[in-house]
Order: structure tokens, then sequence, then C-alpha cells
């Protein structure tokens, strides 16, 4: 397995993606019901810069292919992926905390906190509402430690 990209933030990864020509990037306005289109037609995933009506860009259909599952999780093949992932359950890492990165310029706590200001896409014409369909949650409980899984939200 490939630790060359170990230390490779979000931006780093969609970069190697366009090296690949695994990612696409959509420059043109985009309505946000017509992504989920969008990207099950694509052959790569995609990077919509203008969602008309948010300030946000959107990318999707990253894991939407072995491929990019396998260069997502730095690995070679599609069968290290079930290696690398039984290795972090057996040896995980601790928490590391941080007052500030990039990716805390911007906080929003309480009140002031608008799920509709984020650009979600509607996975589906039966779904009620915008769904986050891949969250991560990650919680800590007093007793038991931290867990982690992925879970779809509906934002109403």
């Amino acid at each position: 397995m490939s630790s060359q990209y170990a230390k490779e933030n979000f931006r780093d990864f969609l970069e190697r993606l366009r090296r690949e020509n695994e990612l696409t990037d959509i420059r043109q306005p985009v309505d946000i019901r017509h992504i989920a289109t969008l990207v099950d037609q694509a052959k790569t995933a995609l990077l919509f810069h203008h969602v008309i009506g948010y300030e946000i860009p959107v990318v999707s259909g990253i894991l939407r292919s072995r491929t990019r599952a396998i260069m997502s999780m730095g690995c070679e093949t599609y069968s290290q992926i079930e290696q690398k992932l039984q290795h972090g359950i057996e040896h995980p890492i601790e928490p590391r905390y941080f007052q500030t990165t990039p990716n805390k310029e911007v906080v929003e706590i309480g009140e002031t906190v608008d799920l509709f200001r984020l650009p979600i896409p509607m996975s589906s014409i039966y779904d009620g509402g915008p769904m986050i369909t891949a969250g991560v949650v990650i919680a800590k409980d007093p007793e038991f430690g931290f867990n982690s899984g992925m879970y779809r939200f509906m934002v109403k």
C-alpha cells in the first residue's frame, strides 16, 4: 500500500483526480436539482463550481468507480482497501484537536447554523427533501469512547 498520499488534503486529492482524468470541472451554472442526474451519467467525478443560488461548490461521484475508490484510500489495488480499513480498526489513532485550521475559517454555532445555505442535492424524485447521502458521524460516548458511521440525512 502506498503511503505517498498520507499527508494529502482534499484539494490535493482533487488535483490528483484531475491529473488522472478522473475529475471533470463543470464551470457553467448548474441547477442543484440536476446534479444527481449529471453525476449518474458521468464517467468521472464532477466538481460543480457554480451551483445556482449557492456560494459553495459541489463535488460528487468520487467513490462511483473502483479506480477512484482505490485512489481515495491511497491503495494500488481494490483488495488493499479492506486490508487498510482492517489495519485502521486494529490500530486506531488518537484524535488531534486544533484551534485554527483552514477548515475552521467559517464557524457557525447555535442559531446561526442554517443547513439550507449548503448546496445539498436531491438524490431522487422520491426523496422528501435534500439528502446528505454519505454523512459521516463521529460521536464520543463518555462510557464507550468514539464511534463513527455513515448515515443518510434529510435536511428539512
